[in-house]
């Protein structure tokens, strides 16, 4: 359907689309879209309760009885549409990840160091508790607060690199090994930990 043809295609919502940019159209499963424009590669534009904009074509489903016989399965996301700009699209995602994986990173980060300052630290001076419970108790997570600061540490310094130079997969690859004997560790001490805390509640 090329853009200004009369032929009206009506197409149904196979799954719900949210769209990342001003250009792009939100719809919901099953509701009806009018097509207003069709282009190659997967992309194409329409028109829902007075909005237009463009939606991956193998979202929806042809709606049988409309005048032109065409299969949205047949599309497919190759390229987007001529004049649709995805870099711009793509790095405003990519820091929208990167903000959020670095303030959730930061939040457990304070959070365990809470949790160290103002209860289990205070445990080591107890008289309630043996030194071997306090160690139960406390487990790794000194050593997991110290690994998660420097995380965090790292994650904002890679921030403020350039975009191409982040690289922030194979920094989560190469942290990997001491974050699984970390968390193994962890684990395996869990147990022990909630049965000294269960013992003097």
């Amino acid at each position: 359907m090329s853009e200004g043809s009369r032929t009206q295609l009506l197409v149904k919502a196979r799954f719900n689309f949210e769209q990342t940019n001003e250009d792009e159209l939100s719809f919901n499963k099953s509701d009806v879209i009018n097509v207003t424009r069709q282009e190659e590669g997967g992309w194409w534009e329409g028109n829902l309760n007075g909005k237009t904009g463009w939606f991956p074509s193998n979202y929806v489903r042809e709606i049988k009885g409309c005048d032109k016989q065409v299969s949205p399965k047949s599309g497919t996301l190759k390229s987007p549409p001529k004049g649709f700009d995805t870099t711009a699209i793509s790095k405003t995602y990519y820091n929208l990840v990167l903000q959020n994986i670095l303030e959730t990173e930061t939040e457990y980060s304070k959070d365990l160091q809470s949790l160290l300052t103002n209860y289990l630290r205070s445990l080591q001076s107890t008289e309630k508790l043996s030194s071997t419970d306090v160690y139960l108790i406390l487990g790794n997570l000194e050593e997991i607060s110290t690994f998660q600061q420097m995380l965090v540490q790292s994650l904002e310094e890679c921030t403020k690199l350039p975009e191409s130079q982040q690289k922030v997969g194979s920094f989560f690859l190469n942290l990997m090994p001491q974050m699984k004997a970390l968390y193994v560790g962890y684990c395996s001490n869990h147990p022990s930990a909630v049965n000294v805390l269960t013992q003097h509640r």
